[in-house]
């Protein structure tokens, strides 16, 4: 079955390496005096300690993405006794852990050494002050450890960790014409090779040919389809046309304009129905599909349809689904999503240069838009039709919109259009993985004016202002042109992402 990434939970397991002195004296190692210097003082410390520090876990562990599992405590003494017993307690579920959560306290030294040694997973410190002195070992060992700032940062760390899970256990459906890793148009920017993309992220991608997939669009007859004779498929059904019929009803009647007619409208809801039986069939939480290519074929053009629909409504349930067989900005939405929980909304993304007294504005702004905006400096647009209906989150409720059409002539393939207007002066937070799995581009921009709500074809989408267009320009050039973005900010949690990914952060 398809699976969207925020199914993905991360199993934390939280362990405590404690200390407690068993005898009473002073000295250099006895910080303290009074009662605390006595046996059996720091047992009960420590259980204040732990009750604590998990307090402050689970209120840090955000519940959609993580599953905390039982804590495991072992207490070092004096005697400076360790014992197989003292590993085996704190591992006891590490084929279940993904990551570790680890106190360790003055004294249990030897303890959590081994335990870092021992333990191949990543872990995560509690947040002190005093972490250096422990972590440095941590990091001179090799062992992937991440230390928090503080407990807002434990949550963002466990987010990132949850996300590079989705994505190294996602499959990614590839609707394919030739075969190749990249489109024959479109897409240049995208991974360069599929196996640097698996090695680094541990994502697998599952192909299906594009001519198959289009004749799987209609009920299976006797004979089969032309494309594989004799073979089961998995083709519409009546049932699946029934149900794709009143839901292009419930569409038309929700929109606040429908300039599309329902035949069409149902051409791309079957396309979308397809390609949902493929992601069922592959376990697959993510499609890239190769619009140019495809459209090449005049398939399209025949049997009037796009795919544009198609990735709007998977998005909007957690399916990261891009067009121009733009893999990287799959993956990217895929992690979008998986730490914010939005939907996000890939598009074109393109500077709007202000140069030698004047802007070079795209000719889908229309000039009342343009003029609409004062301050003109560090400008830049996203301009595409596969919008976004909700902007409070994939759980979030519909919003107002428009049901246009890709072709002008003929009039055919589904889009729905917001205007984004109505977001004016909100933060979104835009991000690209490179083409060679080496960076991370993170953007914060804000909208300044939504354009296109009333046009057709692949347009439409607003004006957002970065800190800086002249370096994010220079920085997009390296890394591509699409940058999928989804609404809030969560620069800071894709940097986290990165972090774990062991990927350059490029931060505009």
């Amino acid at each position: 079955m398809s699976k969207s990434c925020l199914d993905v939970k991360l199993n934390v397991k939280p362990v405590f390496c404690l200390f407690s002195h068993k005898y009473y004296y002073e000295g250099p190692c006895r910080m303290t005096g009074g009662d605390a210097l006595q046996p059996g003082f720091d047992d009960v410390l420590n259980a204040k300690i732990v009750k604590g520090v998990m307090a402050g876990l689970r209120a840090s562990c955000p519940d959609d993405a993580c599953t905390l599992l039982e804590p495991a405590a072992v207490t070092a003494t004096d005697d400076w006794d360790i014992d197989d017993g003292f590993l085996e307690k704190l591992m006891e579920d590490d084929a279940t852990a993904d990551a570790y959560f680890v106190l360790t306290l003055f004294g249990a030294d030897r303890v959590w050494r081994e335990f870092g040694r021992k333990c191949k997973k990543p872990l995560v410190i509690c947040p002190n002050q005093w972490n250096p002195m422990k972590s440095a070992y941590l990091f001179n060992i090799g062992a992937e450890v991440y230390v928090p700032y503080d407990w807002p940062e434990v949550s963002d760390y466990l987010k990132a960790l949850r996300a590079r899970k989705a994505l190294a256990e996602a499959n990614v459906l590839l609707v394919t014409r030739f075969g190749d890793t990249m489109a024959l148009a479109g897409a240049d920017d995208s991974f360069i090779s599929l196996e640097q993309a698996s090695a680094t992220f541990g994502t697998s991608f599952r192909p299906v040919n594009f001519h198959e997939l289009v004749e799987q669009m209609k009920p299976l007859t006797a004979e089969g389809n032309t494309t594989t004779p004799g073979r089961a498929t998995p083709n519409l059904t009546d049932d699946d046309l029934a149900e794709l019929d009143a839901y292009a009803d419930e569409l038309i009647s929700g929109a606040e304009e429908c300039d599309i007619s329902k035949e069409y409208l149902l051409n791309s809801l079957k396309a979308w129905k397809v390609v949902n039986k493929h992601l069922d069939a592959h376990d697959c939480s993510g499609c890239a599909i190769p619009c140019p290519d495809l459209c090449s074929t005049r398939r399209l053009n025949d049997e009037k349809f796009t795919f544009c629909l198609n990735h709007q409504l998977n998005n909007e349930r957690g399916i990261a689904s891009a067009c121009k067989y733009d893999i990287a900005a799959t993956l990217t939405m895929m992690a979008e999503l998986c730490l914010s929980g939005q939907v996000p909304y890939m598009a074109n993304t393109l500077p709007l240069v202000e140069s030698q007294g004047s802007v070079q504005w795209i000719d889908q702004i229309p000039e009342q838009d343009r003029s609409a905006i004062e301050d003109t400096s560090n400008l830049y647009c996203v301009n595409m039709s596969p919008m976004m209906r909700k902007v409070e989150g994939v759980e979030g409720p519909v919003g107002p919109y428009a049901i246009r059409h890709f072709a002008y002539d003929q009039q055919f393939g589904a889009v729905f259009h917001r205007d984004f207007n109505a977001d004016i002066g909100k933060t979104v937070t835009l991000a690209r993985f490179s083409g060679d799995c080496r960076k991370l581009l993170v953007v914060k921009g804000e909208i300044v004016k939504g354009y296109g709500y009333d046009l057709h074809n692949c347009n439409g989408g607003f004006v957002f202002r970065v800190s800086d267009g002249y370096r994010l320009y220079k920085e997009q050039a390296k890394v591509g042109l699409m940058l999928p973005l989804v609404f809030g900010d969560i620069t800071r949690e894709l940097t986290l992402l990165a972090e774990t990914l062991k990927l350059e952060v490029v931060s505009v």
